[in-house]
């Protein structure tokens, strides 16, 4: 069973968007959170391929699904009667427990909110073996995205 299913391999990511908002140079950008798990469980062993979403630091009612292929789905548990979870969105989707699970592609949006908080989230998996910020290319998008919120600047080329 463990020899034979897809395991998280650590190219996966989830990127705080709100971090990358306030971050002021580029060494201050988010790396991201590895989809890989985090010290012992015999969970690890039964189901190696199922990742709850406590192992990286997010509401624990979140499940990463890892498939053959480099294919990540999420799945969202469901809620117990006391506590409700938080409530998820895969690019501007809602997700619930009776939908199934969700394949994630590079750059979706995930987000959830819990406690009348919400947090944006970004899976990427483009950054294999890279403990450093993001591509310049996301990078130069950001820096184009804060020009055209500054007042009394046009739009900005992005050649």
């Amino acid at each position: 069973n463990y020899t034979v299913r897809p395991k998280p391999n650590g190219r996966a990511r989830l990127v705080d968007m709100g971090a990358q908002r306030v971050a002021r140079s580029r060494s201050e950008l988010d790396s991201g959170r590895t989809l890989k798990w985090n010290g012992w469980s015999l969970r690890r062993y039964f189901a190696p391929n199922r990742l709850p979403g406590g192992e990286v630091a997010v509401p624990n009612n979140l499940l990463f699904i890892f498939r053959y292929g480099n294919e990540v789905q999420v799945r969202v548990k469901r809620a117990k009667r006391r506590d409700p979870g938080a409530q998820w969105q895969l690019d501007s989707r809602t997700l619930s427990a009776a939908d199934g699970p969700e394949t994630v592609v590079d750059r979706s949006r995930l987000s959830f909110t819990e406690g009348g908080q919400k947090t944006d989230l970004q899976f990427d998996q483009g950054m294999a073996g890279a403990s450093g910020p993001p591509a310049s290319n996301d990078i130069r998008d950001r820096l184009g995205n804060m020009a055209e919120k500054l007042p009394g600047r046009g739009p900005v080329r992005r050649d």
